[in-house]
């Protein structure tokens, strides 16, 4: 049996964090194409190459002029379109033809939309009133060379990558995606796809914490099944800390007589930093690590499982990702009452939406934290603090966004 004075036991959920994130370790580093940088975290500031744009750039189809002659009939001799290469000095009189994107003449005072004018364009009358570098982005005006055009700690979106690719960026260095086992046990879990026998219940748990992993950016993780055995979990665990940087163990963490984790966790050399946590749903869970590996042992019901990973596998992950940490929150209007009774905080699966009045929160309790069905549409938590307390309707609360904000 496990020594369970070795570790602290039933801590604040803000100690669990606290312990999580200190055994975590800081980002590693890797270089990647830009082909592959999206939704990826920049590991180190980027600079421009060179001016930007990196000519005089026409903003409009129209015509290159010279200011002193407003009110004027000019030639147009001249034409340049896009990506043409000019040689061209504009003189008093006269006007070059010009396109979107394409480089400004020397001499060029602004840019006369071509709407202004009627075919043919021989000759154009100028206005009696020209605006100097109208219609015109000069050398260098949106970045100058040598600027940071992308810092430390940004998450690379299309538009970034835009940007980085403005600049010849085609490789960079982004914080490494950590890689996760996902190992489900349980005797009585069969696949999904499976027709269960007496006793047996299809297993959430894998598909729910896989699809949680994704989310958050990473591939998709290795899915391990291991029976409710000492012998077989105890050769699953150890193979699995051995190859992947966190392992998400579901179930097996309370107190029956089948709930071998903490066993199998220290048979293999692991070190528990904590089991369970003063909240519901959740009170099992299980915090451990091997070397560098992190190992979660997050509670068999699927509520409870999905409330420890938002908790505390999330901001782990996120700190391997250099992100932050901290989860988003944001505040509602709560539409009815929800109480908590009793010494842990309870963390309530909610669902909330955007109205022309701000956010309103329906919380969604379900009849336990087994209950996947009631709490389906649920994309936030809520929380209730520990003692005889109840949040009452119309009140404004703070809520917890699960993942993506929907």
């Amino acid at each position: 049996m496990h020594n369970t004075n070795a570790y602290p036991t039933m801590i604040s959920p803000a100690q669990a964090l606290t312990l999580v994130l200190a055994q975590t370790a800081d980002p590693t580093i890797e270089s990647i194409p830009l082909a592959d940088a999206l939704n990826r975290t920049l590991a180190s500031s980027l600079k421009a190459d060179r001016d930007y744009p990196p000519f005089n750039r026409a903003m409009m189809d129209g015509f290159a002029v010279r200011i002193n002659d407003a009110g004027k009939t000019v030639a147009v001799p001249y034409e340049i379109a896009a990506g043409d290469k000019s040689d061209i000095t504009l003189k008093d009189g006269d006007a070059c033809r010009i396109m979107t994107g394409a480089p400004c003449p020397v001499g060029t005072d602004l840019v006369v939309p071509i709407e202004q004018f009627k075919a043919p364009y021989d000759t154009i009358k100028l206005p009696d009133e020209l605006m100097l570098n109208k219609h015109i982005a000069n050398k260098g005006s949106e970045c100058e060379a040598g600027t940071k055009v992308v810092l430390a700690g940004t998450n690379i979106t299309p538009l970034v990558i835009a940007n980085l690719a403005t600049f010849g960026i085609t490789t960079l260095q982004v914080f490494k995606r950590p890689t996760v086992a996902v190992i489900p046990t349980g005797s009585e879990l069969v696949d999904a796809a499976h027709t269960p026998a007496a006793g047996q219940i299809r297993d959430s748990n894998g598909p729910t914490l896989s699809a949680l992993v994704q989310q958050l950016g990473l591939v998709q993780p290795t899915a391990i099944s291991a029976a409710d055995n000492m012998k077989a979990l105890t050769s699953t665990l150890k193979n699995a800390v051995t190859q992947h940087d966190i392992i998400l163990l579901s179930g097996g963490v309370s107190a029956g007589k089948y709930d071998l984790v903490p066993d199998a966790i220290e048979a293999i050399g692991g070190k528990i930093i904590f089991h369970k946590v003063a909240q519901r749903p959740g009170k099992p869970i299980l915090f451990a690590t091997y070397k560098n590996t992190l190992i979660f042992g997050l509670p068999g019901n699927p509520l409870s499982g999905t409330l420890g990973f938002h908790k505390l596998v999330t901001p782990a992950i996120k700190k391997l990702l250099g992100k932050r940490t901290a989860a988003t929150v944001m505040h509602g209007t709560l539409l009815s009452n929800i109480s908590n009774k009793g010494p842990r905080k309870r963390y309530v699966l909610s669902h909330a939406q955007f109205t022309d009045n701000g956010i309103t929160i329906t919380p969604l309790p379900g009849k336990g934290s087994a209950d996947i069905h009631a709490t389906a549409s649920a994309n936030c938590y809520i929380e209730i603090p520990e003692g005889n307390i109840t949040l009452k309707a119309n009140t404004t609360i703070k809520l917890e966004w699960l993942g993506n904000i929907l």
